[in-house]
């Protein structure tokens, strides 16, 4: 069966809210050629509206990137005088790079490995995916018994999955010589599990957008994973976070989605993907206070910093300086 043809830039997978309060879904080119009517994300967790809140600024970054690395302050500041996005640079970057953001492609599939495998051939029930849905024998699920999911929040959790998947054993890929007797052994959380994420919030979501876009955090090797050669069952050696963006589509995982006769995500395949260096990436990413480490100094014998996550035993103005510089 051939696969829907699926796009994230035209087709409709956004849950957002709008100024009036009314929830919509809606394509990411809608959302930001209307970014300015749209109150913010709406999606299922707020984990996940962090996690694709990301996926927009990488966007965002990679667009505008011309303009903005001349004078960064200067170029934020117009942006931030005109109503809406700099809608003619969004639109010329996601025409470049259209044919990458197809969720069902042969031979590149956005943020998938089109052939990926495990060794024992099995695949997973898609409630994988789903944070607050379980595969049974969980407790406390908020939902229980997803057979398939639609394309569209298929693309929502693949992006939270990503961003957020716990480590813990995998299923071992064909192809990767890290796995053991068939199981892919931990390599830690997705990356947005190690940050207290900080979103600084607007009025719209072009102003959360904005108020969240460090104009002069460029790099030249500082790429999304769409903009990268096509991802394989084995980790890229030595890759590491360069910048934001990187960071902000960081690919901890090689995940495959599998499709029903009805075009809908039916089973899902979860493997190990690129390990990061998590002590060292302060100078990288935006969306996390940071706090000294003096046990990883000690041991790297140099100043190291960590992100500094939230205390969930704390009300939130006792822990108020996780905020603030």
């Amino acid at each position: 069966m051939t696969p829907p043809r699926f796009n994230l830039i035209d087709d409709p997978w956004l849950i957002v809210r709008n100024v009036n309060g009314d929830t919509e879904t809606v394509s990411m080119h809608t959302a930001f050629a209307r970014a300015h009517e749209l109150r913010r994300l709406s999606g299922e967790l707020p984990s996940q509206d962090f996690a694709v809140l990301r996926i927009l600024l990488a966007v965002l970054y990679r667009a505008v990137e011309g303009s903005a690395r001349a004078d960064p302050l200067a170029y934020w500041a117009e942006l931030w005088a005109t109503a809406e996005l700099p809608l003619q640079a969004i639109d010329q970057y996601l025409e470049e790079w259209h044919d990458h953001f197809y969720l069902f492609d042969k031979t590149r599939p956005w943020f998938q490995v089109p052939d990926l495998a495990a060794t024992n051939g099995e695949t997973k029930p898609v409630d994988l995916l789903i944070p607050d849905c379980p595969i049974a024998g969980g407790l406390f699920s908020m939902r229980r018994g997803y057979s398939s999911i639609s394309p569209a929040e298929a693309a929502r959790w693949l992006i939270h999955c990503q961003a957020y998947d716990i480590s813990g054993i995998k299923s071992g890929a064909m192809g990767d010589d890290r796995v053991k007797g068939g199981k892919g052994y931990p390599i830690g959380n997705g990356w947005a599990g190690w940050l207290g994420g900080i979103t600084v919030t607007g009025s719209s979501l072009r102003e959360t957008l904005l108020l969240n876009f460090v104009a002069n955090s460029y790099q030249d090797d500082d790429l999304p994973v769409w903009e990268l050669p096509q991802l394989t069952s084995s980790a890229r050696r030595g890759a590491q976070g360069t910048g934001p963006v990187s960071l902000f589509s960081w690919p901890q995982r090689r995940i495959r989605l599998f499709t029903n006769e009805q075009g809908n995500v039916s089973s899902v395949l979860v493997c190990n993907g690129d390990p990061i260096d998590y002590q060292f990436q302060h100078a990288h990413e935006v969306m996390t206070g940071w706090r000294h480490s003096v046990p990883q100094s000690k041991k790297f014998n140099t100043d190291v910093f960590m992100p500094r996550q939230f205390d969930p035993t704390e009300k939130l103005w006792r822990g108020l300086d996780a905020l603030l510089p």
